[in-house]
């Protein structure tokens, strides 16, 4: 199985914050091979970034990198157990936590040749990038979404959001520790888990 992550330069996100995740792959995940797709040196295995497309859209290219068994993990994203039992072979992607009909790609697994979106993504990349901003179609989220096919979403409770479901509207906390059954907390830009609780910032 091969862990995958994506570090494109010039944001708030740096190689620290790679070594952070592959930390969390080597407890939890010890027999994994842990890449990053990345325009910049790294601490570990790097494929190197081939396009100029930003921010997120550089997770477009993990399809063409990646055609065999994949678990693609957002640096701020904070593994509590190991998450080999969420993949079932096919397309996976998480559910929106506050719109479960829309997807999210902060946590994707794939086995297989899914290059045709990166490929039908290089073709409309700057439509996409300036007009995926709506609610209904935000982002690469939404971009491979439409192009995947058959998408299954991981089981209810294997993934969970830190903001959305760990904590209430206003920013207190619900809950001190992650709940039993969950592999995957999703923090976010707004909410890092290195500025989090100390469950989330001990790997950084």
């Amino acid at each position: 199985m091969e862990v995958a992550c994506v570090l494109r330069s010039g944001g708030q996100y740096d190689a620290s914050h790679v070594e952070g995740l592959k930390k969390q792959v080597a407890h939890y995940m010890p027999d994994a091979h842990f890449v990053c797709l990345s325009d910049v040196e790294v601490p570990c295995e790097r494929i190197p970034l081939v396009t100029d497309w930003p921010g997120w859209f550089a997770k477009i290219e993990l399809f063409e990198a990646f055609k065999g068994q994949t678990l693609y993990l957002d640096l701020d994203t904070v593994l509590v157990a190991d998450p080999s039992s969420m993949m079932n072979g096919y397309f996976q992607m998480c559910r929106n936590w506050v719109h479960p009909h829309l997807m999210t790609s902060a946590v994707m697994a794939w086995n297989g040749d899914y290059s045709h979106i990166t490929r039908a993504f290089a073709e409309v990349s700057d439509r996409v990038m300036r007009d995926y901003v709506t609610l209904e179609q935000w982002g690469d989220q939404a971009f491979i979404a439409e192009r995947a096919g058959k998408i299954f979403c991981f089981a209810g409770g294997d993934v969970i959001s830190y903001r959305l479901q760990m904590r209430d509207r206003r920013g207190g906390v619900r809950m001190h520790r992650p709940p039993v059954g969950a592999k995957i907390v999703a923090f976010n830009a707004s909410c890092p888990p290195w500025d989090g609780p100390k469950w989330a910032r001990q790997w950084w």
